[in-house]
C-alpha cells in the first residue's frame, strides 16, 4: 500500500508519484470556499504565516513537547478551550486521502464517547458555508465523525470559542468528489453563491438600515431647506459665488426658468417637432449647490490606527459591501456611525493596498 506524502513547503500531497488535489484547491475549484482572489499577497502571506504559527503552537502544546510558558497567547487558550468542552485529543495533523483527493485534519478527539474533528481558525470571521464543505470532505476521507467544531480565534473578544458546525450531506460530498473525478463543476443551488434571502439576516438589517436613512435623509432635507434660503440669500446680497473649504464646495446659483416640455401631449398629437403650446416652463428660486468632499486625510488616521485590522478584514470578506457591513457590526467601532460610503470605500481600498 503506498504511503501518502506531504510537502510542506509546496503544500502538495503524492500518493506514490501521483500528486493528488488538496482539499482547500478541490473547494476552491468548485466555487464552494472563500475567494481572495483580489487580496495583495503580501497580506494572504503574513495571514498565512500567522496561522501556521498558531497551528504549531497548539500541535506542540498537544504533544506536550513544548511548555505551556513558550506557547502563543492562543494556543494556551485554545487547549483549554478543548478541556473545558470536554475534548480529549486523540491525534493532531492527521493527513487524510483517497485515490484522488487528499487533505489535513488539525484535531481529532473524543466528547462524551463521541468522535469528533476539529479545525483550527485565525482569519477574521468564519465563513460557514465553506467551513462546513471543507470539514465534510475531512469527515468522509477520514471515514466518519459524529461530530465538526471549528476551534476560532475570535480577535474581538480575544476567546478561542469552539463552535459547532454542521455537516454536508454525505450525497452531496459523494457527488462534488464524482464531478472532480469526471472533469464537472459541481452545482448546487443551496451552496453554489447564491443567497436565501429569507435567512439572510445582513440582507434584512440593510433593507433596515436603508428605509431608516431614507426616512432621515427626508427629514435632514426639510430641516435644511430655509436654512439654505437663506445662505443663498445672504451669499446673492453679499456678491459671494462661492465658498470653498477644506469639507464644503458651496456655489450660488442665481435665479432662472427652467423650461421643460409635456411629451404625453407631443406623443398623442404625433409630431416630429415639439410646439410652443406644449412647453412648460417654471421658475426656479436661487439655491446653493454643496459637494461634500472626502476627508481622505481622517480617513487615512482612521486606517493606519487600525492597519491591521482594516488588511485582516480585507483578506477576510469578498466584497466592499461585505466589509463595510460587518465594521457598521462592530459595537467597539462607533466612529462607522460618522463614515459615509465613499469615505468607506476609501477604507476598502486602503486595506487592498492602493
Amino acid at each position: 500500500m503506498m504511503t501518502l506524502k506531504f510537502d510542506e513547503i509546496n503544500h502538495k500531497y503524492y500518493l506514490g508519484d501521483k500528486e493528488l488535489i488538496s482539499t482547500t484547491t478541490l473547494l476552491k475549484k468548485h466555487g464552494l470556499s472563500v475567494d481572495y482572489g483580489e487580496v495583495p499577497e503580501h497580506i494572504l502571506e503574513r495571514a498565512r504565516e500567522r496561522g501556521n504559527k498558531e497551528h504549531k503552537n497548539i500541535e506542540l502544546g498537544l504533544k506536550g513537547e513544548a511548555n505551556l510558558s513558550d506557547l502563543s497567547d492562543f494556543a494556551i487558550k485554545s487547549i483549554q478551550t478543548l478541556r473545558d468542552n470536554g475534548i480529549t485529543v486523540l491525534g493532531s495533523e492527521i493527513r487524510v486521502h483517497n485515490d484522488d483527493i487528499a487533505g489535513t485534519i488539525d484535531i481529532i478527539g473524543l466528547q462524551n464517547g463521541l468522535k469528533v474533528l476539529v479545525d483550527i481558525k485565525t482569519t477574521y470571521k468564519i465563513h460557514m458555508n465553506s467551513l462546513r464543505w471543507q470539514l465534510s470532505v475531512y469527515s468522509y476521507l477520514h471515514g466518519g465523525v459524529d461530530k465538526l467544531y471549528c476551534l476560532w480565534h475570535n480577535r474581538e473578544t480575544d476567546k478561542a470559542e469552539l463552535v459547532e458546525v454542521d455537516f454536508i450531506p454525505i450525497e452531496k460530498v459523494e457527488k462534488l468528489l464524482e464531478c472532480e473525478k469526471n472533469l464537472i463543476t459541481y452545482t448546487d443551488y443551496e451552496t453554489n453563491q447564491i443567497m436565501d434571502f429569507k435567512k439572510s439576516e445582513v440582507f434584512y438589517n440593510q433593507i433596515k438600515l436603508l428605509e431608516y436613512y431614507k426616512n432621515f435623509i427626508v427629514e435632514l432635507e426639510n430641516e435644511l431647506k430655509p436654512k439654505m434660503a437663506e445662505l443663498a440669500s445672504a451669499m446673492n446680497e453679499s456678491g459671494i459665488k462661492q465658498i470653498d473649504n477644506d469639507d464644503f464646495k458651496i456655489t450660488y446659483v442665481a435665479p432662472q426658468e427652467r423650461v421643460s416640455y409635456d411629451y404625453k401631449e407631443f406623443l398623442k398629437d404625433m409630431g416630429l417637432n415639439i410646439p410652443e403650446k406644449y412647453k412648460k416652463i417654471t421658475n426656479v428660486k436661487e439655491f446653493v449647490r454643496i459637494k461634500t468632499k472626502e476627508n481622505k486625510k481622517m480617513i487615512e488616521q482612521i486606517f493606519n490606527a487600525n492597519k491591521k485590522k482594516f488588511y485582516e478584514l480585507y483578506r477576510d470578506t469578498s466584497s466592499w459591501e461585505e466589509f463595510d457591513a460587518y465594521l457598521r457590526s462592530l459595537p467597539n467601532f462607533k466612529v462607522m456611525e460618522f463614515i459615509t460610503e465613499d469615505e468607506s470605500k476609501l477604507l476598502y481600498l486602503l486595506a487592498r493596498g492602493e
